[in-house]
């Protein structure tokens, strides 16, 4: 329950609901609803031309990111599945949620009451999972492992749970399904937000309407964090049967063949007749950058690193290693597997940075990474230092003791936030290596060498107390680098004009 308080209520108030062509140049908004196509009852398909924007009036004293952060927390502790802290789909729960209050506002209740009945009716609901392949199947024989069944596609269990749902998904979709090969989970219970066993839900009078569009967007968000999950376990309730030889169904597997299957989810309770089934895919598509982006895109990171004349400066041959590293962790962060990408980063700070033999090798790498980086991270130098000597532990134990990691789901969490960290800390490195390539005291076949003695002069001054001299961190381009996280390109370097 979220307490009321006055300056919490008047913030929430000042919060509206609205469809738009085109989105707000300015102000304090959140998209909640995408422009997308969806299926209507019939089987028709039409587009949604607008999106749903989430807005705020000014002048109130929470502000709107404040808000979707406290209805996150509050629905973590509720038990409400993937919200835990720092889980990449906490914000798009949180501020679903308080859309849906906002609507319910709208018509009776204030937004306060209204987000306090949601999170009063957070219960459970059984998770069914389908992963469907265009093979066609006839062989009978079903193969159960864990949580998983592989074999023939269960019609009749689709049509089950549909129903149970209030949806007639398999009833008009079914025969699609029938006689092609499936993989199914069917034992898991998470806990949701009940919209539907609220007094007063929201009329959903088409796919098209806007109680609607919010419904599915969130057993969108919720299919698709618990397809993450199914991802994950698959490989888990295999790796000890495939370890010992039998052949497995790997998740990669299933992540690249993505286009060219189904996944179909089906929520239910005990209430028969409330439930949501979400249907995605069976369309081959690829989501590539149109090729006018990705030139222009090419032309930043030239200009913002120099680059134009790549392969002919001394230390253009260890940087392109490690940023083959960096675009192989980048690959497997794509695919969802951070515990790869996160230990691929620590292979390519370990090769352009790491001690030689007889240095002790993990103090060496993590000074030198924090010196390079702590600057353009805006981070004191201990904190950068100590990050990276637990990461490098990390990939240490996975190396020589086999140490691998629990992957549940608050340990994957940190992992990402681990991650996230590195990757940031691995563009700085980036841009300090590219600014140290162009200069004169690099143009010399040992340039490697040479910088990395450069950045340990300054860690030895630190580590004895001297201020570290402007002339040799601007020789260093350690003052230069700026890191923008989302955008093309990530780092760039100030270069004097």
């Amino acid at each position: 329950m979220i307490p009321d308080h006055p300056n919490l209520r008047d913030s929430l108030a000042a919060l509206s609901l609205e469809e738009v062509k085109e989105l707000p140049p300015s102000g304090e908004h959140l998209v909640i609803c995408d422009k997308s196509q969806r299926r209507e009852a019939d089987g028709t398909f039409f587009a949604d031309l607008t999106e749903v924007v989430l807005k705020q009036s000014e002048g109130v004293p929470v502000r709107l990111n404040g808000l979707v952060e406290k209805v996150a927390e509050s629905l973590h502790r509720a038990g409400h599945a993937h919200v835990e802290p720092k889980t990449p789909g906490r914000r798009a729960f949180g501020s679903i949620i308080l859309a849906f209050a906002a609507l319910r506002r709208e018509s009776r209740d204030g937004t306060l009451d209204s987000l306090n009945q949601i999170l009063e009716k957070i219960g459970e609901t059984r998770v069914t999972q389908w992963a469907v392949l265009k093979t066609p199947w006839t062989e009978p024989e079903k193969y159960n492992f864990g949580d998983f069944e592989f074999g023939v596609m269960d019609s009749d269990l689709l049509r089950h749970r549909s129903e149970r749902a209030g949806s007639d998904f398999a009833q008009r979709y079914g025969d699609e399904f029938r006689g092609r090969l499936a993989l199914r989970r069917d034992d898991r219970t998470i806990r949701f937000a009940n919209f539907r066993a609220i007094k007063r839900f929201p009329v959903l009078t088409s796919p098209s309407s806007l109680a609607y569009r919010l419904l599915d967007d969130y057993f969108g968000l919720l299919s698709d964090a618990e397809r993450r999950r199914f991802l994950t376990d698959l490989d888990q309730q295999q790796a000890i049967y495939g370890a010992a030889g039998l052949g497995t169904i790997p998740s990669d597997f299933l992540r690249k063949a993505d286009a060219f299957m189904d996944w179909i989810a089906v929520f239910t309770t005990q209430q028969r007749g409330v439930g949501w089934v979400v249907p995605t895919g069976g369309i081959p598509t690829m989501h590539v950058t149109s090729p006018g982006e990705l030139a222009k895109g090419r032309a930043e990171i030239e200009a913002g690193l120099r680059i134009s004349e790549w392969g002919t400066k001394g230390l253009d041959g260890t940087i392109q290693l490690f940023a083959e590293y960096l675009y192989t962790a980048r690959n497997f962060e794509d695919d969802g597997r951070i515990e790869e990408a996160l230990l691929h980063s620590v292979f390519a700070l370990d090769l352009l940075l790491g001690g030689e033999s007889g240095e002790s090798l993990t103090a060496a790498l993590a000074g030198r990474a924090a010196m390079v980086s702590h600057m353009a991270l805006g981070k004191d130098f201990d904190e950068v230092d100590r990050f990276v000597r637990q990461s490098y532990d990390m990939r240490s134990g996975y190396v020589h003791r086999g140490e691998r990691g629990n992957l549940s789901e608050s340990s994957r969490d940190s992992l990402v936030d681990r991650y996230s960290r590195l990757k940031a800390i691995c563009r700085a490195v980036l841009g300090a290596a590219c600014f140290a390539r162009v200069q004169p005291w690099s143009d010399h076949p040992d340039a490697k060498r040479i910088w990395l003695g450069r950045i340990d002069i300054l860690i030895k001054k630190r580590d004895i107390g001297q201020s570290l001299d402007a002339d040799e961190v601007g020789t260093l381009g350690l003052d230069k680098c700026d890191l923008d996280h989302g955008k093309i390109p990530g780092v760039t370097i100030r270069w004097a004009r």
